[in-house]
């Protein structure tokens, strides 16, 4: 009898150490976040980025309007240039050439038109004055030619490139030299059209750049414009004006872009 009730004690007494391991502990109550404790999210462009690369911001290429060999060049790469520098110059003896040539055959044709006035008829007369007129059209356009035959700078600049040495062929409209601002730089871009539809133009942006490291530099977007050799992509070029220089930065680098707000 003794032993029976000790086990229906034990037994209790384990029942009771089960039901209060089996009940949830009492939950504190949680602490109230007043209205200047909150965190404020703002929305923001800071996840639109791009990589692109650094360009001129503004530049020009000098050529001839006709071909010839190259006598003189005047300047090398990093050479700054004024407005009305002589860059460059063509082998113009053969254009003399014409000059004197055309030269002569105007005063022959002034010479014939001087003795048929005296007894010609109108329609020789006329005839005359038409061989003059063309005889002075073709001294006008060999003086011309001989003009184009030097390379004029339009405006101040520093040489960046030059792309034919003295005594070399250039060719029609082939470029001689680039002149432009190197301290001037832009950044451009290409983006999807869904990334695009969310920048304006005015837009300001944070570029950093591969090869200098820790440093940044801050840009506005100038332009937006579809890119017509990625029409397919439907890519957009974006280009943003560096408002700085970094030091060590040249055009031609790549930049990663990330737009803000």
């Amino acid at each position: 009898m003794i032993t029976r009730s000790k086990t229906i004690i034990v037994a209790f007494f384990c029942l009771s150490l089960i039901l209060t391991a089996c009940t949830p502990a009492p939950q504190e109550t949680p602490a109230q976040i007043t209205p200047e404790e909150e965190e404020t999210f703002i929305p923001s462009q800071a996840g639109i980025w791009a990589t692109g690369n650094v360009v001129l911001t503004s530049s020009y290429n000098l050529s001839f309007p006709f071909a010839g060999q190259l006598a003189e060049l005047t300047v090398r790469e990093g050479d700054l240039v004024a407005q009305g520098d002589v860059i460059a110059r063509l082998d113009t003896s053969l254009v003399a050439q014409d000059i004197s040539e055309a030269q002569a055959s105007l005063k022959i044709a002034q010479a014939d038109l001087a003795l048929i006035r005296v007894d010609g008829t109108l329609e020789a007369i006329l005839a005359a004055v038409a061989r003059v007129e063309y005889a002075q059209t073709q001294l006008d356009a060999a003086r011309l030619m001989f003009e184009k035959a030097e390379l004029i700078a339009p405006k101040d600049g520093t040489v960046l490139e030059v792309y034919i040495q003295a005594n070399e062929y250039a060719g029609t409209g082939a470029r001689v030299v680039q002149v432009g601002d190197p301290d001037d730089l832009s950044i451009e871009v290409w983006m999807n059209e869904t990334d695009v539809a969310l920048i304006s133009v005015g837009d300001t942006a944070q570029v950093s750049f591969e090869a200098i490291p820790n440093v940044s530099s801050e840009a506005i977007v100038t332009g937006i414009a579809p890119d017509p050799d990625r029409a397919e992509q439907r890519a957009f070029k974006i280009t943003l004006k560096l408002q700085e220089k970094p030091e060590g930065l040249r055009w031609g680098m790549t930049g990663d872009v990330v737009f803000k707000k």
